[in-house]
This record gives structure tokens, sequence and C-alpha cells, in this order.
């Protein structure tokens, strides 16, 4: 698959998805449903890094083509995207989507300056998870 989705960091509070060699509709939707499930799967938010550097042609689909799309970017576990290497038309989407879904991302150069914004986006705003009474 030219979409590689795998764990970032080692607490499973990023993932690193890497878009290799052409792209087309179906593997895009495969991509958004790995992403789904481990959302669902999720006990609080996850943040993506996105790396389009070594991404080729994206076929001839539309945003409102992407079945599963509105699914996870209005997922409620969805926290922040770092984009790496978008191309110009990767830019229009993401601009269309932070109006529709306000989606929350920012562009880096390489993926470690994206995973040293996203750890920092996690120590600031962390789940605030409630504490147990020690005493129960």
């Amino acid at each position: 698959m030219p979409i590689h989705i795998e764990w970032y960091d080692e607490d499973r509070r990023i993932i690193l998805s890497t878009f290799v060699g052409d792209i087309d509709l179906a593997e895009v939707e495969e991509a958004l449903a790995t992403y789904l499930s481990y959302f669902d799967s999720a006990p609080n938010t996850l943040h993506s890094i996105v790396d389009m550097r070594s991404m080729g042609r994206v076929s001839g689909f539309t945003l409102s083509e992407l079945k599963g799309l509105r699914e996870v970017v209005s997922h409620p576990r969805v926290g922040y995207t770092a984009v790496i290497g978008a191309q110009p038309i990767v830019h229009f989407a993401l601009k269309v989507l932070v109006q529709l879904f306000d989606l929350r991302y920012a562009l880096f150069g390489n993926v470690e300056e994206g995973g040293r914004y996203l750890r920092e986006v996690i120590r600031i705003h962390d789940d605030k998870r409630p504490e147990t009474n020690a005493l129960s």
C-alpha cells in the first residue's frame, strides 16, 4: 500500500502516515479506514504526522468522493496534524478542510520537526484524566 500508517511514538499518541508513489481513491479510503480504527480504539486524543515528500500523482478524485473523510476529520479524538512536503493541491484541500471541519494543522520541513511540534502540543494540551482517590 502506498500509504504506510504506523505509530510514531511509543506512547501511541502520534500516528505517522507516509505517502509513497502514486495514490488512488481506494488507497486513500483504506488509509481513512485505518485512521478511523486508531481513533475509535484510542483512550485519548491522537495527533498525526502526514509525510507527503515521496508522494507521486494523486489520481483524479474529489474530497467529496472520500466516503470516510468526514468521519475521520470530525472524530472526537482527532488532534493536531503535522503535514510534511504537501503539494499545491494538498494545500488547497487542507484549506477546504479547515473551513469545513476546523482541522488543526501546521506545515513542516521534515518528520522530526513535526514530531517535536506534536510532542509540545501533547505536553500543553494533554487530556486531563480524572485523579483516582487512593483511599477508595
